[in-house]
């Protein structure tokens, strides 16, 4: 909530809200990911919600290096950072005292264009969102990946949502008001659709 610079925690089941951080990072934070019961925020630098005080504590300070950052997720105790003008993914290992030094997740051969990427979300592999499409990238390099059996095409706007333990990807298609599901492989399976 970047107007109040709250940041809440939702239960599904009980459908119970409750403040986990408050501060002026929030204002301006632009992504947020959890592992586990770790909880992350971007703003100008990454920062780790302290629930037992409601704060945030800067875990991998602003780097000179990085370029527009938007977008994070944490997965496998690491962190990852969509820099779409330096197109490149950075990458941070979670170590026993916080994480590492920035890592290429990208090998040096991959050339992708990453100016329109908007959001990922990691499940082994690193899935990115941008104009129109999904992308999926495995240990560095891309795969190719497609929709196989929607009806219509995928809007330019789009979200994603997956992760290890999800056996399907979600992507929210902004411009066709509708969540449309599919199977790791590409198998159209169901959407969902909201006209409002």
């Amino acid at each position: 909530d970047s107007k109040n610079k709250l940041l809440y925690r939702l239960s599904i089941n009980t459908k119970a809200s409750r403040i986990i951080a408050a501060g002026e990072a929030l204002a301006t934070a632009t992504g947020i990911a959890a592992h586990g019961e770790d909880v992350f925020v971007y703003s100008t630098d990454v920062k780790k919600v302290v629930i037992a005080g409601n704060t945030l504590k800067t875990i991998v300070p602003h780097e000179a290096e990085w370029g527009n950052i938007t977008s994070i997720a944490a997965y496998g105790g690491n962190m990852y950072l969509l820099d779409t003008s330096l197109q490149q993914i950075w990458k941070y290992i979670g170590t026993e005292r916080g994480f590492g030094t920035r890592q290429d997740y990208l090998l040096f051969d991959t050339k992708v264009d990453l100016t329109d990427a908007a959001n990922l979300a990691i499940d082994g592999s690193v899935w990115l969102t941008g104009k129109g499409a999904i992308r999926r990238f495995t240990q560095g390099r891309e795969d190719v990946w497609s929709i196989k059996g929607l009806d219509e095409p995928l809007g330019s706007k789009l979200d994603i949502y997956t992760d290890d333990t999800t056996k399907n990807l979600y992507i929210f298609d902004k411009i066709a008001n509708r969540v449309v599901v599919c199977d790791k492989d590409g198998v159209y399976l169901a959407q969902y659709r909201w006209q409002k």
